[in-house]
Formats: structure tokens, sequence, C-alpha cells
């Protein structure tokens, strides 16, 4: 209820109602500025706490005086007193002195925030989503949000921060400021802590878990003077602070350091995207040169194993085809040996065989790695050259289960018989691995199989059970000499040769290995095309290498020796 009576030579006004009250240790802080009795953040109705330190500033500056009377639960009464006084008709009131027009705006603002009404230089209460003349045909201007439930306050902030060259977006709550905040990604946020709807700190916290405005620099407005807030504040995410009541140069100081702030970060992020990019360039040429470096040394490598293994050919080769003769012709006389005598020398005449083919086989694998062949393209039927491989490879290949699941119709392009020695060696490799498998309990078994890829490509696996390869020495395999196996059981130049022949028919090995689990060399070759065989094989016209492949020479010349020492 409003009344107001005159007592003597003095007003008296009084403003009663019947609402929640205040408790008795409340009153004498109910005229300090920004003080309020409700300090919940969610409270429907709330202000910045300067209505009545204004009330009674205006009262005492008219010599009056004003009173409060109020019980928790039941009401609050205000009185105002204050002395009545005639004033001729002709008479004038002037100021005392003139004030500063920023301050003059900064306290009608400060006023009509506090009695809810607008500014008439600012325009209407109606609520703002986007002003069209801050955002539109403007894409180069920072971009604030202010989300204030105080009209007069925001349209203050609004016109000072505008002043300072920048696009502004109003909201009224906090849930309007986080609808408003996804769909325009500003560049600053300015929020009040004390908000209907969502209040400053859970908006903070929303802000801060979605991505396009996690790294927003976000100002709080608050009164609160005490710590806890505040602590809240940065716990949520809160970028900084304006404490009530402010100054004008240090709202546009602080904007200004935030909005700096942004900028530099975007500008760093495209820098760190630019480095990031230089990095994967250099990563990638220093990748080239470790690559051509080490062609190179494998290059120079192989052309002093060539010089090394044409000498090796010529000077180890011809000596054994005489004694591998020699070992033949002796077999013939094994009946003239005394018969309890005979099984030692035979079993001493197959020990020295097994011994010159070991060397020949070393010769070979030297000669082969070392000269190449050239890649004659024919149709190659993958079974006949599996089954081919399996059939040179009987003896080493006993107790052990060899499945071959490669369809008739599986042909590939290349040499015949380079594709026959990839066989072989794959094959006994995992042979050689399954060694003492059967003392160990295993079943050993290898598979080959073959599968079509995509219309240009075959696929050809060779499979085994054996122990498998150590994750260190996967990236070895393929090196020239590089080997697990005991001394004199190899040289180490199978997989490399296998490497080597794949790549020439611009193909690829791969193997897959963990220690305890089964090995798979993956071959990936091309298909023939008939008009590159016609093309690059005008004169191929013999048909496929005999079994003995680069070899053949070499027999050739022990078949003459035998002849020879058999007559």
């Amino acid at each position: 209820s409003l009344s107001a009576a005159v007592e003597g030579s003095r007003l008296i006004l009084e403003v009663e109602d019947n609402g929640a009250g205040m408790k008795e240790d409340q009153l004498d802080s109910a005229f300090e500025r920004f003080w309020q009795a409700d300090t919940s953040a969610a409270k429907k109705h709330n202000g910045v706490g300067i209505g009545l330190a204004l009330v009674k500033s205006l009262t005492e500056s008219m010599e009056g005086t004003i009173a409060i009377e109020s019980e928790y639960g039941k009401g609050t009464k205000f009185t105002i007193s204050v002395p009545l006084l005639c004033l001729p008709d002709d008479s004038q009131i002037t100021a005392s002195g003139p004030e500063d027009p920023l301050t003059q705006i900064h306290n009608e603002a400060r006023i009509r925030g506090a009695l809810g009404t607008a500014d008439p230089r600012r325009g209407s209460t109606e609520p703002f989503v986007a002003v069209g003349s801050s955002v539109d045909g403007s894409a180069n201007k920072e971009l604030v949000l202010i989300a204030e439930d105080e009209n007069g306050l925001r349209r203050f902030l609004k016109g000072e921060i505008e002043e300072m060259g920048c696009g502004v977006i109003e909201a009224r709550n906090g849930k309007e400021g986080w609808e408003l905040a996804r769909q325009f990604e500003p560049q600053l946020i300015i929020l009040d802590y004390m908000m209907p709807e969502m209040d400053g700190i859970t908006l903070t916290q929303r802000l801060r878990q979605h991505d396009s405005t996690s790294q927003v620099p976000i100002l709080l407005v608050t009164a609160a003077a005490d710590e806890t807030p505040r602590i809240q504040a940065l716990e949520a995410g809160v970028s900084d602070f304006l404490t009530k009541p402010f100054t004008t140069a240090e709202l546009r100081l602080r904007v200004r350091n935030l909005l700096d702030r942004q900028s530099y970060q975007r500008e760093l992020g495209v820098i760190n995207r630019e480095l990031r990019v230089a990095v994967d360039e250099r990563d990638l040429a220093l990748e080239e040169i470790k690559e051509n470096e080490a062609r190179l040394l494998q290059a120079e490598t192989l052309s002093s194993l060539g010089r090394m293994s044409a000498g090796i050919v010529h000077e180890v080769n011809n000596p054994m085809n005489y004694v591998k003769t020699a070992l033949h012709a002796l077999r013939m006389y094994a009946d003239d040996v005394a018969e309890q005598e005979r099984a030692d020398f035979e079993e001493t005449v197959a020990d020295a065989e097994e011994g010159v083919n070991r060397v020949i086989r070393i010769v070979s694998d030297l000669r082969s790695f070392t000269k190449g062949e050239a890649v004659l393209k024919e149709e190659i039927s993958l079974a006949e050259t599996v089954e081919h491989a399996r059939r040179l490879l009987a003896g080493e290949l006993k107790g052990i289960t060899f499945n071959a699941e490669v369809p008739e119709g599986h042909q590939v392009g290349g040499n015949g018989n380079q594709l026959c020695q990839v066989m072989v060696n794959l094959i006994q490799n995992s042979a050689q691995a399954l060694e003492g498998a059967l003392d160990r309990g295993i079943e050993p078994w290898i598979t080959v199989s073959s599968t079509q890829r995509g219309d240009e490509h075959m696929e050809i696996t060779v499979q085994d059970n054996g122990p498998g390869i150590a994750a260190e020495d996967l990236d070895h395999v393929f090196d020239p000499f590089f080997t697990k196996k005991e001394v004199g059981a190899g040289m180490g130049l199978g997989l490399s040769i296998c490497h080597r022949i794949i790549e020439s028919h611009h193909g690829r090995i791969e193997v897959e290995s963990d220690p305890g689990r089964p090995t798979v060399f993956r071959v990936i070759i091309p298909q023939p095309w008939q008009e590159d065989i016609d093309n690059e094989n005008p004169a191929l016209s013999a048909g496929r290498p005999d079994e003995t492949g680069s070899l053949h020479e070499t027999e050739a010349d022990t078949a003459d020796l035998q002849q020879a020492w058999e007559k």
C-alpha cells in the first residue's frame, strides 16, 4: 500500500507490503549499495542491489530521512520524511556544477536499471535477439554477446561496446545467452552472475563443454565481494571479472584485453597448424632421405657382393662339380666295399654329397641375388608352381601336413622359374621353422593359398604354425644376410631373394607374425595381360624354364663330367 500525508512542515511517504520481510540482523544492511537479502543465483526477479541505496541518497539530498520496519515472513514498511518548501513562481533551480557527460550516462543507466525503465536514447525494453546494426554488414567486426537481465545495464554495456567498434548480440537471461552463443559463436561473452532461467555459473559450465564455445573468453559481471562465488566462477571457466560498481574505462580495458587475447589465440592456432604442416613435410623429406641413403647403401653392398660372388662362382662352382661327379662315381664302387663297412661307406658318401649340395645352393643363391634375371612375362599357373615347389622340397616336408588351396584357374604374369624359386624359399623357410615341432607336441602344418584381389592382382599366402617371429625381427626379415639360424644352416639370403624377385614383378611381399602364433607371408602380384606378354616376349617360344633354373649350366657340366668319368 502507498500513502502520503503532510505533518507540519514535512511530507510523509509510506510504502508497505506483506511480502517475505527481512530478518532483524539484515535491516542495517538494507541501504548498502549492491546488497540483497536474497542472493540465490536463479531467483525469478532480481536486481543489482542499488535501488534502496539510491532512494536513501535521493532522500538525504532533499534533507529528508528514510526508515525501515520489517518482520520476517510478514512484510516490510518504508517511511520517508522530507521537508516542504514553497518556491516563488519565478524561481529557478540551478545545478551546483556541470556533470561529466560520461558519468551522467553511466549514472542514468544505473538508475534506469534499478527502476526497470528504458533509456529513450537506446530504444524499447523489448528483448533483443540480434541487433542488425551491430551484426549485419560487419563481418570483420569482433562480435560480443551480452547476457544481462537488467535492461538498463544491458543497454549501457551495449552502447559502450559498440563505441569500441564491436558488434553486439543481446540476451535477457542465461537460457537465451546459451542459444545465441551457439548460433553466432561470438569472440567474447559478457555474463551477469545472477540471471533468471540460467545463472552465469551454469551458463559458463555449458559454454565450456561445447566445442564451438569452449575457448571463447567470458567476462562475468558481479556485485558479490566475497571469495566463494569468484572461486566457483573460476572453476567453471570464467576468464575475468567486472565488479560492480565499475568505471567505463575499466569496462573497456577488460573487454579489449579479452578480445586481443582471443585474437592472439586464433593467430597462434593458425601458426600452429602451419608449423604442423611444415613439420610433417620435413619428416617426409627426412624419411625420403633415409630411404634414399638405405637404397644407396644397399646398392653399394650389392655391387661389392656381386664382385665377390663372381669370384666365388668361378672359383668354387667348377671344383664342386668335379667333387659331385667323383662322389657319384664312388657310389659305383659300393659293391666292392666289404659288407661290414658298406653302411659306413654309403653314409660317408651321402654326407659328402649333402655338403657339396649345400655349397652349390649357397653359390646359386649368391648368383641369383646379385645378378638377377630378366623378368620374361608369361602366364603362370599358381597351382602348378606350388606343386612343383612341393615336389622339390618333398624330403624337407616329411612329417609336415602340407595343404595347397590354390584353384586351377588362378594365374599370374611373370618369370615362372623365379616365382617357383619364391615358393620354394617361402615353403622351405616355413619347414625349417617347424623343425622339432613334433618333439614339442605340436602337429606341424603349412598352408599355401591364393585369393583374387580385384581384377588385376592375385594374393598368395604361405602360412605355418611355427613359433613365430619376434617383433624386433619383423623389420629385418627381408634384409640380406639376416638370419636367426645356426651357423651353417643358411646365409640369410632366401627371403631377400624373394623380396627382390617380387619387386621386379611389380608386386610386394609382406609378413605378419607374433611369437606363439602362426606366421603368414603374403605375396601380392599382378595378373597376366596377354597384350603385355606378347609385346615384352616376342621371342619367348621355348616354354617354361626347366626345374634346374639358374643351375642349368652347372648340372649340364656335371653330366658331361660324369660321362667322362664313367668312360
